[in-house]
């Protein structure tokens, strides 16, 4: 689906003298992808639209679902957003999450004069120094979602810190 790129890494553990493997950043965010985008699709063919939601894997590879609530029943996207992406950031500081993916729905212009399209963004980042915008097109029709092929751009390493 995703980024099939293989990398095999691995980390010395310093106090220990034992290698063992770096988590494989692809790899991770494929396996969010696929756990959640589901969701989305979900959301589109019931209601049209869908709240900006999240997911986190944890250190032992555990996926979770992240969502927002700040009281108001119709906040606006862009707070939610930013609420969620202000919980990743404090939740990866503390070592809490190798991986998160920010899901949300918007209207984007489409690469080489395409035109304009909605999309599913998400917004994957993980610990390893890894971070990918995917923008997938969708086209609504009563009940009948189709999505488009994937765009992949580089993400702005918002969640994890580039050393």
């Amino acid at each position: 689906m995703l980024l099939r790129l293989t990398l095999l890494v691995w980390l010395v553990a310093g106090s220990c003298g034992k290698a063992q493997p770096m988590r494989d950043p692809t790899a991770d965010a494929n396996e969010l992808l696929d756990a959640m985008i589901g969701f989305s699709a979900q959301m589109l063919r019931e209601h049209g639209e869908f709240y900006p939601y999240g997911a986190a894997m944890l250190p032992d590879g555990e996926i979770t679902a992240v969502g927002a609530y700040d009281g108001d029943e119709t906040p606006a996207s862009q707070d939610v957003i930013d609420f969620l992406v202000e919980g990743f950031q404090a939740a990866a500081k503390s070592q809490e999450y190798v991986a998160t993916a920010l899901f949300f729905d918007a209207r984007v212009n489409l690469p080489d004069g395409g035109g304009k399209s909605d999309a599913v963004v998400v917004n994957i980042d993980h610990v390893n120094d890894f971070s990918v915008m995917l923008v997938i097109p969708y086209s609504l029709d009563n009940d009948t979602l189709t999505l488009g092929e994937e765009i992949t751009y580089e993400g702005d390493h918002a969640i994890f810190p580039r050393d």
